[in-house]
């Protein structure tokens, strides 16, 4: 079976509804249905400009 990453980049008060849409996705019922990890952004870095963009809490 081949194995996938996915990353999602949402605001905290998108985040359960996010999560519910994932996991509604991709449930099987199986095991191995993968995992949802939940950490926080501080910045992301534009490769192409190398411009950085902190995010706001």
């Amino acid at each position: 079976a081949h194995k996938l990453l996915v990353s999602v980049f949402v605001e905290d008060d998108e985040l359960d509804t996010a999560i519910a849409a994932i996991a509604g996705g991709a449930t099987t019922g199986k095991a191995g249905d993968g995992f949802v990890a939940v950490s926080e952004v501080t910045a992301t870095y534009r490769i192409s400009t190398g411009a950085v963009e902190p995010t706001t809490p």
